[in-house]
């Protein structure tokens, strides 16, 4: 089922629960959506403690459009956080831009589909310092005490621009600090 279909869905058991349920749909989509903009601010400002809040304690990302390895990979949200950074912190810039297109909201589950449009600076670079990554996020949240949380994520690319070589080395850096 597409998100537009399961949105379509969760709008329409929303109107048949009443007023009570149509808040708390459009609460938990804000929610989400919050979540997802935080996601790129807390990347792009290099906020370490904003990114942790998006997750909850043990997620599963699968990155490897991007990075060679990080095929549906279970962290604890610290080794996590701690990966993000390694890998944009050999980068002088990042300016992320998340849209979601999609929320279906199911009980205490939710799923996101989220247009991604990330451009990345190296001043240091072989070539140009840019490049760009264009593509989306398929995010999977579940409802906890403390709100929504991001518990599994993969990234999906449709088209790259620029000196993708930096991209290259700054991901094989990555794995190597991992294999120390």
């Amino acid at each position: 089922m597409s998100n537009t279909q399961s949105s379509v869905e969760s709008f329409a058991a929303a109107r048949a629960g009443g007023l009570e349920a149509m808040v708390r749909l459009l609460f938990d989509r804000a929610e989400i959506e919050d979540i997802v903009r935080r996601y790129a601010q807390a990347i792009d400002s290099r906020d370490h403690a904003l990114l942790r809040t998006c997750y909850t304690d043990e997620i599963e990302m699968d990155f490897s459009p991007t990075v060679a390895g990080m095929t549906q990979i279970h962290f604890t949200v610290d080794e996590w956080v701690e990966k993000v950074f390694q890998f944009h912190g050999q980068l002088t810039a990042t300016e992320h831009i998340l849209v979601p297109e999609g929320i279906d909201v199911t009980g205490d589950t939710a799923r996101c589909y989220a247009v991604m449009h990330a451009g990345h600076y190296k001043q240091e670079a072989h070539g140009s310092p840019y490049w760009l990554i264009s593509g989306a996020y398929d995010m999977y949240f579940t409802r906890t005490d403390d709100g929504w949380k991001l518990h599994k994520a993969g990234q999906l690319v449709r088209w790259v621009e620029g000196n993708w070589h930096n991209h290259l080395e700054a991901a094989r850096a990555l794995q190597e600090h991992a294999a120390e």
